[in-house]
């Protein structure tokens, strides 16, 4: 089991820190903006490129979260972060890599789940959670 440190960065520095383990299925992609491609009758490609950010996509998989902390972090997430509206920082994690490399810090992350919690949370056993965590940062 690990403590995970999550920390709201806008306008407080509200945390939360479940106890939990990270799994495999944890993931994350890229996604780059403002860029489009056509292929022309003649087989040529055309891109347009406008520049725009790379947002990183990623999930992390919680398990064996105790009900007290499935709870409190689904609250947090209702409540302190407002789904989208504050941003939040994810804390290193010991030999996991979420989209910055092993070890590494995210800041400036967003809730990417949406306006709603379905799928976040599911019950293993009696009293124990598995969160499904989408979040989404800028490169």
């Amino acid at each position: 089991m690990i403590t995970l440190t999550l920390t709201q960065s806008d306008g407080g520095t509200t945390a939360i820190t479940p106890s939990c383990n990270i799994v495999f299925g944890t993931l994350w992609e890229d996604e780059t903006i403002n860029q489009f491609e056509m292929r022309t009758v003649d087989g040529a490609d055309v891109i347009y490129d406008g520049g725009g950010p790379i947002i990183c996509h990623g999930n992390m998989i919680l398990k064996n979260l105790s009900y007290t902390d499935g709870i409190a972090l689904i609250g947090w997430v209702r409540s302190t972060i407002i789904f989208a509206y504050n941003r939040f920082t994810i804390g290193a994690v010991a030999n996991t890599d979420l989209g910055k490399g092993k070890n590494t810090q995210i800041t400036n992350c967003r809730w990417d789940g949406g306006p709603s919690m379905k799928g976040l949370a599911a019950y293993d056993a009696p009293g124990i959670y598995t969160i499904n965590f989408p979040y989404r940062f800028t490169r």
